[in-house]
């Protein structure tokens, strides 16, 4: 986890990824959360649509879409670490978000981790722990292990199967002091 400005937890904002609300995030009345249009549909599918808009009308949850410029930054970050396939619309404005507002995105989606490490977006995981490097995907053949930067269905070298891999992995200088990743306190 990186914090990119030396404010204190509770005056940053806290972004929240629909898994941990899924999972039970204990939303404190006197504290303002924030998530984005797309988790909350995803969220407000099934039996928590009236606790969700409770909390919406209490002034608990804000709904909020990223600007343009932070979605920018975040696809090419994504692009950069090869995790813009694993992440959903929702997953990279979530970031988006977070960059915005210079806040903290609580989730245990190691992608979203990844780019927001890339990125300097502290993050908290919610449920595991968080990751501990930041990684960067590429795609290689089964066949000759060539790799490549774009998606192939075949390798147009040897013609076997191409499959995203992990291709380095780098730990910067707050990673390598920080042993342990602290989990969101719920």
């Amino acid at each position: 986890m990186i914090a990119r400005r030396g404010s204190d937890t509770l005056d940053q904002a806290l972004i929240l990824d629909t898994n941990c609300i899924l999972a039970g995030f204990q939303f404190d009345n006197t504290k303002r959360y924030y998530t984005v249009p797309e988790a909350f549909e995803e969220i407000t599918r099934g039996d928590m649509r009236s606790s969700m808009e409770g909390l919406l009308e209490r002034g608990v949850l804000v709904v909020k879409a990223p600007g343009g410029d932070a979605l920018e930054t975040v696809c090419t970050a994504s692009l950069g670490t090869g995790d813009w396939n694993r992440l959903s619309t929702a997953d990279r404005s979530l970031v988006a978000l977070a960059h915005e507002l210079c806040g903290i995105l609580v989730t245990d989606d190691y992608s979203m981790q990844n780019v927001s490490r890339v990125l300097g977006i502290e993050y908290r995981p919610f449920g595991k722990a968080a990751i501990r490097e930041t990684v960067t995907w590429g795609y290689k053949c089964k066949g000759c292990a060539r790799t490549y930067e774009a998606k192939q269905k075949d390798c147009p070298i040897c013609g076997s199967e191409v499959v995203q891999k992990r291709i380095g992995a780098r730990k910067g200088k707050a990673e390598r002091r920080e042993k342990t990743s602290k989990p969101f306190s719920r």
